[in-house]
């Protein structure tokens, strides 16, 4: 919060980042619920894997998730790795994933490299997602709608809480015609006009002319005739220079 007058702590009559609670009975009230469970798994549900360290790490096998996932705990124990000196940052827009790493896993003789996101916390389990279930034959999908797309005959599809409307990519014509004022032809000018101001103290620079592939010059020639007839950009030729004034 930036420090204003109004709310100095000096003036003993206003409280700084104080919340004003009010009694309004018409404003919406939003809850948050949590439906999880603490029962043990069984052996059905998880898979334990061999490390390179020799030591060995259960996974929660969770076909709805898209990647692996450990504590940042459970990593230290398992590689040694106090310092957290094998790992990379990661940015989430979504999850406050801490880092990531790519362990060298084993099992039934075979190897894997599993890449996880390791999250600071103590109270969760493993997770090993889909993609690593499916590489690892862990899991077998014996239908889904890539095997099998199903015929809707164009009734509403609901996913995640979207409509198949909501949820469906926009498509290059999609978007011009949803947004034809960007897309239409011309670029369209501002109405008045405007003057650059520039210090005349300065001392102008020239730069070099950029040297052009002979095989766009065509090209090249076209689009600069082009933006001259849209008056995009000004050709004043003085003996064999060309200047371009945008």
């Amino acid at each position: 919060m930036g420090h204003f007058a109004a709310r100095c702590y000096q003036h003993k009559d206003k409280a700084v980042r104080a919340v004003d609670i009010t009694d309004d009975s018409s404003e919406e009230c939003f809850a948050v619920y949590e439906v999880n469970t603490a029962r043990k798994l069984d052996d059905d549900e998880q898979v334990t894997l061999r490390a390179s360290s020799g030591k060995y790490i259960c996974f929660q096998i969770d076909t709805g998730a898209q990647c692996n996932v450990i504590s940042v705990q459970t990593y230290k124990a398992l590689t040694g790795d106090y310092s957290l000196t094998c790992v990379e940052p990661v940015d989430s827009a979504t999850v406050n994933y801490d880092c990531k790493v790519c362990l060298s896993l084993s099992r039934r003789d075979r190897k894997y490299r599993v890449h996880c996101r390791i999250i600071n916390g103590k109270k969760f389990r493993s997770i090993l997602g889909r993609p690593s279930a499916l590489t690892m034959q862990l899991v077998n999908m014996c239908d889904n709608d890539q095997i099998h797309m199903p015929d809707t005959a164009g009734a509403e599809v609901l996913s995640a809480g979207l409509t198949s409307q909501s949820n469906h990519l926009l498509t290059e014509s999609d978007v011009m015609r949803e947004y034809p004022a960007v897309f239409s032809d011309g670029v369209g000018r501002l109405e008045g006009e405007y003057s650059i101001q520039v210090d005349s103290s300065v001392p102008p620079v020239q730069h070099a002319p950029r040297r052009v592939q002979v095989a766009l010059h065509q090209k090249l020639r076209a689009t600069l005739d082009q933006l001259d007839r849209m008056l995009l950009l000004m050709c004043v030729r003085n003996g064999a220079v060309v200047v371009l004034f945008n």
